[in-house]
């Protein structure tokens, strides 16, 4: 379903709100959209909660690409990313599904975090120019790219835009991440 330029959607969701995501999620594979799952406040769930909703997308939603870890509070050390990421990358593996990351910033781990994620084999990087984000922020995509060097993604225009709009942006008042009054 890439007519309009958008070829996936991630459901962002509580515990209490788990099951309602499968019909939703039924609706947008339907229409040809991938469909990715993304549990707000990852570290709530105990892994045998995990193991439920990972079994539960695969019998209802087998269609579904993938799960996010979500660090919706930035409280997850890179050790407990790992841990999870391994959970997920070893059920993705098995029902052929692939695994990203979502992580805040509040205390300063959302790039270790996303590297660590990245470091066992996840797919999908989140990150925004200059952490914009949520309350703390999110994982810089400068910072990223910076680290990724890889010569697919050029960093002059991300500091070019950084340069010309977000700084800019902060001048007129606008604040996230550390910098709220």
């Amino acid at each position: 379903h890439t007519d309009d330029g958008i070829d996936g959607i991630r459901m962002a969701f509580h515990k209490k709100n788990r099951l309602d995501m499968i019909p939703l999620g039924r609706k947008i594979i339907e229409k040809g959209y991938k469909f990715f799952i993304q549990p707000m406040i990852t570290l709530r769930y105990s892994d045998a909660e995990l193991l439920e909703l990972i079994n539960l997308v695969n019998t209802e939603l087998s269609d579904a690409s993938g799960f996010y870890i979500v660090d919706s509070f930035g409280s997850l050390y890179p050790e407990q990313i790992r841990r999870i990421a391994e959970l997920y990358l070893e059920y993705g593996d098995k029902y052929g599904k692939k695994v990203g990351i979502h992580a805040h910033n509040n205390q300063q781990c959302a790039f270790a975090n996303t590297i660590e994620a990245l470091s066992i084999g996840t797919s999908f990087l989140d990150a925004t120019y200059c952490g914009m984000g949520r309350g703390a922020g999110n994982c810089s995509i400068e910072a990223l790219i910076g680290f990724l060097k890889n010569p697919a993604y050029r960093l002059s225009p991300v500091l070019k835009f950084i340069e010309n709009e977000m700084l800019p942006l902060r001048a007129s008042g606008i604040t996230w991440g550390y910098d709220i009054p």
